[in-house]
């Protein structure tokens, strides 16, 4: 299958959050502080598919999507899969060991691997994505599902609304056990809301640590120089050829200069 890796790679982020989501843009704090690199061992590994919140995902979507295709047109898929693991627990961990105590979440470091090896192998093609994916994310992604978000509370208040008044006609009515029904389905909208609205506070409180890119970014690198050497060298000679065209680009620019 072409560009396997990529589809498993975001099949996997999409899937752990639509399983454990409850229906939200958000994932429960008690599964952040579960499976997030700080309390358990096993959060080296985990914390790499869960995301403070679906703007934190869909911000490191694009950029996994994006960069994983174009390294498979270079890497065989299980290279690109190792580079995203290795680069999301190696990274995870030396961030851990430098910052003892700060729970990490997220996709950036297995990412920031991704980029980085991208860049290392093809990078006429990388720096256009580095240049587009963050203003498209930026631009037009986080508006979007910033929309989404503000439209999904509005439902949840109105449907709360429209449940509480049902539940009052209900009742008044002596029809108890049609109440208690639509009182379930209250409650379920209740922790929909505060799990919303938990989140929400959340997002808005995590701030980004750009040290944990860097540190993915240098497991990328390492896993070329260490196991593709030779893709490795010809992603050098390209930046040589890039470097040539642009001092003759200077030469000719100041050739062509006069003075009066």
């Amino acid at each position: 299958m072409k560009f396997k890796a990529t589809l498993l790679l975001s099949l996997a982020l999409l899937a752990v959050y639509v399983a454990f989501s409850n229906g939200t843009p958000y994932l429960p704090s008690s599964l952040l502080g579960a499976f997030g690199l700080g309390e358990s061992p096993l959060g080296f590994f985990t914390h790499i598919f869960l995301h403070v919140g679906v703007i934190h995902l869909a911000g490191n979507l694009l950029p996994l999507i994006a960069f994983s295709l174009l390294l498979e047109t270079v890497l065989v898929w299980s290279d690109v899969l190792a580079i995203f693991l290795a680069s999301g627990v190696l990274g995870g961990a030396l961030f851990a060991f430098l910052n003892p105590g700060v729970e990490l979440i997220g996709a950036s470091a297995a990412i920031s691997g991704l980029m980085a090896a991208a860049a290392a192998l093809k990078p006429k093609r990388a720096l256009v994505l580095l240049i587009a994916v963050p203003l498209i994310v930026a631009f037009a992604l986080v508006p979007l599902v910033d929309f989404g978000e503000h439209a999904f509370e509005s439902g949840l208040l109105e449907k709360k609304a429209s449940l509480e008044s049902e539940i009052s006609v209900l009742l008044a009515q002596n029809r108890t056990a049609e109440a208690a029904q639509a009182n379930a389905s209250l409650q379920a909208v209740s922790a929909q809301a505060e799990q919303t609205a938990e989140g929400k506070a959340r997002e808005a409180a995590t701030p980004t640590d750009f040290s944990v890119h860097a540190f993915g970014a240098f497991v990328g690198v390492a896993f070329l120089w260490l196991f593709r050497r030779r893709e490795l060298r010809n992603g050098l000679n390209e930046y040589a050829d890039l470097g040539e065209q642009l001092f003759s680009l200077l030469g000719v620019a100041r050739g062509g200069r006069k003075k009066k």
